[in-house]
């Protein structure tokens, strides 16, 4: 199910086209951001991407995709759609850096 959500091709070695995680710059500090493909199109799943201050704390939902809507939450959200129909979509977290010693973010999906 996750690499029918992120258009990866099952049996295939999908290394190059993984979900990346990034960090942001801004004014405020560092952000951690995950960036990653999809299609729109794919209105039969859900996806949620989910943050937390350590593996076995609560995960809380920061932005969802809902049977291929866009993508809505309090992250930081960007999405282009290109010419072929694919979004390219970058989900970088509220909190910065500064104020925790670490932070994890993950994918969720639904169908």
């Amino acid at each position: 199910l996750m690499k029918y959500a992120l258009m990866l091709t099952p049996g295939s070695n999908a290394s190059g086209s993984l979900p990346q995680a990034l960090t942001s710059r801004s004014a405020e500090g560092s952000r951690l951001s995950l960036s990653f493909r999809r299609l729109p199109t794919r209105s039969d799943i859900s996806i949620a991407i989910e943050a937390a201050n350590s593996l076995d704390e609560p995960w809380t939902e920061i932005a969802r995709s809902t049977l291929g809507a866009p993508f809505t939450g309090p992250a930081i959200i960007t999405e282009n759609i290109a010419l072929d129909g694919v979004g390219h979509v970058q989900i970088t977290d509220t909190i910065t850096s500064g104020s925790i010693p670490r932070r994890f973010m993950r994918i969720k999906v639904e169908r």
